[in-house]
């Protein structure tokens, strides 16, 4: 009986077929051969564009069923559930980023399958369980999976994909300019170098050279993009520090409105003040003008008492010898 080779089965049929396994089964079935490799890379990218989709029409139903107002999106139901798939999201952009622009240039494929495997099983707990756990808990498992697979594309495998594309890139140019050189010198006579120089370019058609053509429109796309990104938010960040800047500046010139009405006040402080001490001054000599005063009445007032008790003194006396002399009389004229 013949046998048909597996190379043989129509797309559709090993994409079928690759769907009963894990993304991390088919990731390590890469290593079988080419036509393998070729296969799970397709099936892989496939996958994770895939669950994007899903992700994003799952996150936009769940929001079209949250309350309009702000406060009471916090205390539904669906609150944690959306949270957790914003913050599959911001994940899954980092891996774009990380492994975007090498799977348009067709040098790899997204080879961390086990991280579509595990989106999908957040996305089953999310369907299946109303009051999912923290966001932390669910998304442990795929923060730790994805920052190793990017920590380690970065590290062990970009800078030898950079080297094949640089590669590939400087072969077809040097493959396209010996078949340039070639043609030339074959098919163009001494007579007609010169004029066809001047007169029309030499244009190839080879697949190298459009593959090439095409990387290099590709990576330069990437590049304008990339720019643009980045002007933006260069443009972005450069309002928020000149927005922050005249936030500090107006505090700062409240601060200093403020402390000049501070120094105003103090000014008006120390006029009060000296004027207190003048009119303490001013009391203090009149409380020593005072006390001189006192001290002068006190020592007259002493010789005063004196004259005064001498003149009483002298009263009394004389009026008891004015009554010694009238019994006298009267015994005089008694007798």
């Amino acid at each position: 009986m013949d046998t048909l080779p597996i190379e043989q089965l129509p797309d559709i049929v090993m994409s079928k077929v690759l769907g009963y396994l894990s993304f991390d089964q088919v990731a390590k079935l890469r290593l079988v051969n080419r036509y393998f490799d070729q296969v799970c890379r397709r099936h892989l990218n496939l996958g994770f564009q895939r669950v994007e989709k899903i992700r994003g029409q799952y996150l936009k139903d769940l929001k079209s069923k949250l309350p309009r107002r702000e406060s009471a999106r916090r205390n539904h139901k669906y609150a944690k559930h959306c949270d957790i798939l914003t913050a599959i999201d911001t994940r899954m952009n980092l891996l774009s980023m990380t492994f975007g622009k090498y799977i348009d240039a067709n040098l790899c494929c997204f080879i961390p399958g086990k991280i579509i495997d595990e989106i999908y099983n957040v996305l089953g707990i999310l369907k299946t369980k109303c009051d999912p756990p923290s966001t932390y808990g669910v998304l442990q498992e795929l923060r730790d999976i994805s920052s190793m697979a990017m920590e380690y594309f970065d590290d062990k495998i970009a800078p030898g994909l950079l080297r094949k594309h640089h590669n590939i890139t400087s072969t077809s140019s040097a493959t396209v300019s010996s078949m340039m050189t070639m043609t030339s010198s074959v098919l163009m006579t001494p007579a007609s170098v010169s004029s066809s120089l001047f007169s029309s370019p030499i244009t190839t058609s080879t697949p190298i050279s459009r593959v090439s053509r095409f990387r290099d429109e590709l990576l330069a796309h990437k590049k304008q993009t990339m720019e643009m990104v980045v002007r933006q938010t260069q443009k972005h960040v450069k309002k928020a520090v000149n927005r922050a800047v005249q936030r500090q500046r107006e505090k700062i010139d409240k601060l200093e409105q403020l402390i000049n009405n501070q120094a105003s006040l103090i000014e008006s402080q120390d006029e009060r003040l000296k004027d207190m001490n003048k009119k303490i001054l001013e009391n203090e000599q009149k409380l020593a003008d005072f006390v001189t005063a006192k001290d002068v009445v006190g020592r007259k007032r002493p010789a005063d008492n004196d004259n005064l008790t001498d003149d009483h003194n002298a009263e009394n006396s004389s009026s008891s010898s004015s009554n010694n002399d009238k019994p006298a009389a009267k015994k005089i004229k008694t007798s």
